[in-house]
């Protein structure tokens, strides 16, 4: 029964591609996933989408989605999803350079010349974008102004090949390359974005071009501060908004709290804070709840 459970879980895992999961499980899994597409393959795509953290890459992705354009992701992490270039999909999108040494050699295999559209933006604005988004996986960390610091130039030091790679993302598509866009970040805000995906669906012929007033981004960047863990005499406790509990949040939301459970969990009752209101965030009350140990450690 326990080896069933275990096959169906494995096959969850295929299906939703998170591929990440066997990386610590099976010796040698990330270079045998990576030479699976050293293999000959199809060169199905049509176009070519550069980008990375900070870049506005996520709703450039949802857009085309939504008009059908299918872009796909073809690393999970550092490394190449196995044989990636036989699944369906219009759009080779790269969102790093790499720390892969196979990588131009996987990327050599590819030879049909495309279309490339890179996403590009000032250094120190993608740096300031990472920084505030890491801030909020790490919260209960940042103090003082010397922590905000410390992290600013831990990811510059650790994470540039995920923002600011332009050149060699370029290099590594280079030998495919049949022309350049650059699309900046006015070209993909609020007011210009409809127009820049209507001129790729003309160029394309995709048909089902269209632009709605739907956020990309799920929920505002408030309550994905939360929640903020603390702890008072050996107790533990989170202040958050109710959505964050009700609905089990990720230990990935604030990874420095030292959480071993994949979800949070929390003893009742909830207690709602009418005395703090967040100006502007008013949608948003915040509520007190203490931990159930063990499920939380907190370091010392």
């Amino acid at each position: 029964m326990r080896v069933l459970q275990r096959a169906r879980n494995m096959i969850k895992v295929i299906k939703g591609g998170r591929w990440g999961y066997f990386y610590d499980r099976l010796p040698g899994a990330q270079k045998a996933f990576n030479l699976t597409n050293l293999f000959p393959h199809p060169s199905a795509y049509r176009y070519i989408l550069l980008g990375g953290h900070g870049v506005g890459l996520t709703a450039v992705k949802y857009y085309l989605s939504k008009c059908q354009a299918k872009p796909m992701e073809i690393l999970s992490y550092e490394n190449f999803r196995p044989f990636v270039f036989w699944r369906e999909f219009d759009g080779l999108v790269l969102d790093k350079s790499p720390l892969n040494s196979d990588a131009s050699k996987i990327l050599a295999t590819c030879t049909k010349r495309a279309p490339v559209y890179q996403l590009v933006r000032d250094p120190i604005s993608i740096v300031k974008s990472n920084v505030n988004a890491t801030m909020l996986h790490t919260i209960s960390t940042i103090h003082a102004q010397k922590d905000a610091n410390a992290l600013a130039f831990a990811i510059i030091r650790d994470i540039s090949h995920l923002m600011i790679a332009f050149s060699s993302q370029r290099k590594l598509v280079e030998h495919i390359t049949s022309d350049v866009s650059y699309l900046s970040m006015e070209d993909i805000d609020d007011t210009n974005m409809p127009s820049t995906m209507q001129k790729f669906c003309d160029r394309f012929g995709y048909t089902n071009c269209s632009y709605d007033e739907e956020s990309v981004v799920k929920g505002s960047s408030f309550p994905r501060c939360f929640p903020y863990i603390f702890h008072i005499d050996g107790e533990v406790f989170g202040l958050s908004t109710l959505s964050r509990l009700v609905d089990g949040s990720s230990a990935e939301i604030d990874v420095s709290a030292h959480i071993d459970s994949k979800r949070l969990q929390w003893s009742y009752p909830i207690h709602k804070l009418e005395s703090i209101v967040v100006e502007g965030y008013e949608s948003h009350p915040l509520y007190l709840v203490c931990a159930a140990p063990p499920l939380l450690k907190v370091a010392a």
